[in-house]
């Protein structure tokens, strides 16, 4: 490649210096906040990502009305009571739990559309609603190397610099009303901190 000529540095300069009378200066800081680094794509805003299993798949229509589902009655109304827009929830449902050699586990492509969908949505939280999901979405992305034994529903962890928790799955407390309680104090920092 060749290095450009002395005369065409200064006719660059001399544009540029030209051009600056007319153009704002661009505001970066703002642009790099509100857009992502590999895509470019502004990013979405939510009060809260959830992340659930198949077995909770019903969820995804977190703001219809339906009094007949009562495992969605019952998220809509602990969401509520944690003062959560139902409109401004945003769930990811994964193919989560898979099991080999009698093994829990998350699939590479499960763990890339969390990591995703994390990365996309700006949000303050994320609620994990199935303590072996949680467990190893915590072990497996989270920012602190903790031993997935250790780790503990209601408590808050990182998970790519967004706080989490995670707690009952919505399937588990349908036939375990017994765990509703448990729940309710794990999602207290939600409330807190809202």
């Amino acid at each position: 490649m060749k290095t450009p000529s002395k005369e065409l540095i200064d006719q660059l300069e001399q544009y540029l210096g030209e051009q600056a009378e007319y153009l704002a200066p661009l505001p970066i800081q703002s642009l790099e906040n509100s857009f992502l680094s590999d895509g470019g794509q502004p990013k979405q805003e939510a009060e809260l990502i959830i992340i659930a299993t198949k077995s909770d798949n019903f969820i995804t229509e977190i703001t219809r009305s339906d009094d007949s589902n009562e495992g969605l009655s019952m998220l809509q109304k602990l969401l509520i009571a944690l003062n959560k827009d139902l409109e401004k929830v945003h769930v990811h449902i994964t193919h989560h739990p898979l099991s080999k050699d009698k093994q829990l586990y998350v699939s590479e492509d499960d763990l890339n559309a969390v990591r995703g969908v994390i990365e996309t949505i700006d949000s303050p939280w994320i609620l994990i609603l199935d303590e072996s999901l949680g467990r190893l979405l915590v072990h497996q992305l989270g920012d602190q190397a903790v031993d997935i034994s250790q780790l503990n529903m209601g408590d808050v962890y990182s998970i790519l610099g967004q706080k989490s928790i995670f707690t009952h799955s919505i399937s588990l407390l349908l036939k375990q009303t017994h765990h509703k309680r448990a729940t309710w104090t794990h999602v207290q920092p939600l409330l807190v901190e809202s």
